[in-house]
């Protein structure tokens, strides 16, 4: 190529496109940069630690959350669910859970609830989704029977998806609940809602 022609030379950028996945990992870089402020004095080791933990966070999220998209819905509890998508991205599991506060997430309640929130929504969860993994946790704590089996039969007349399958298994667990786990599915429903709409 001659010089003329590196002079004359146009890059159509508008053709390149950002995979969602790095877009949410830039975000979440930028989130922790805000709170964050450069050393005025020479750079500090500990703090260069931080960023570097910081952007390794924001990637793993956003990792997590990518296979959380391309997974889709899975009837399994909350913590399996988290389990596996790590293992399928790859990542460190406890980094993230930290972040969000939970320090358990095979524990569901309403003292929870926020971290349980602050995960999903990370993650692209919507309120629906996590109190299906919510409530199949539950279950399965209450049950022998899967309710991962339960929903997983699919109709082959064009029946409803596998969230509804699974929603459709647990009312029917739920039926057979004591007064106490009633009331205590009810708060932790309650409590994560609350929490959705606090962080909307």
């Amino acid at each position: 190529m001659t010089a003329p022609d590196r002079d004359n030379l146009e890059i159509e950028t508008d053709e390149v496109e950002m995979p969602a996945w790095l877009e949410d990992a830039l975000a979440l870089r930028a989130d922790q940069m805000a709170f964050e402020r450069p050393p005025e004095g020479p750079t500090d080791l500990q703090k260069v630690a931080r960023w570097r933990d910081a952007g390794k966070l924001a990637l793993s999220i956003a990792l997590l959350g990518r296979q959380r998209r391309e997974a889709g819905f899975v009837p399994v509890s909350v913590g399996q669910y988290l389990r596996g998508l790590a293992a399928r991205a790859r990542v460190d599991l406890g980094p993230i859970l930290r972040w969000a506060g939970l320090k358990d997430p095979d524990a569901v309640g309403a003292p929870q609830a926020d971290a349980l929130v602050r995960l999903g929504r990370a993650l692209g969860m919507g309120v629906y989704e996590l109190l299906l993994h919510v409530r199949v946790a539950l279950a399965e704590q209450t049950q022998r029977a899967s309710v991962a089996v339960l929903a997983a039969v699919q109709d082959d007349d064009g029946g409803p998806d596998m969230a509804e399958q699974c929603e459709a298994a647990l009312r029917e667990i739920e039926q057979g609940y004591e007064p106490a786990r009633v009331q205590h599915l009810a708060a932790l429903e309650q409590a994560v809602r609350a929490a959705y709409d606090g962080a909307a």
